[in-house]
């Protein structure tokens, strides 16, 4: 497969996840597709950094089927963060 038809694979697969999605961020008015990204509410049991973006699409839609993501624009992505479920704690130091 080419690289061009691999990049407009990978684009159409994400494109219908957001349409799927409602193509809106939960927190605010954006719905400009390329500015939506995938947040998780809870902690996942994969690192989307340490996969590939075909593999990533794949677990993005079936944390969608869980109900565990929702579509965020960047600056509420990074605003809601890391999930803080399942978040182990530290004890604190006497």
């Amino acid at each position: 497969m080419s690289r061009k038809a691999d990049n407009k694979r990978y684009f159409m697969q994400r494109t219908m996840l957001i349409l799927m999605m409602g193509s809106k961020c939960k927190y605010c008015r954006e719905r400009r597709p390329w500015k939506l990204e995938f947040h998780h509410t809870q902690r996942s049991d994969w690192d989307p950094s340490k996969t590939s973006r075909h593999r990533r699409i794949r677990l993005y839609m079936r944390d969608w089927s869980n109900g565990i993501i929702v579509l965020a624009c960047g600056p509420c992505n990074k605003r809601e963060g890391q999930p803080m479920e399942h978040a182990v704690e530290e004890p604190i130091p006497d």
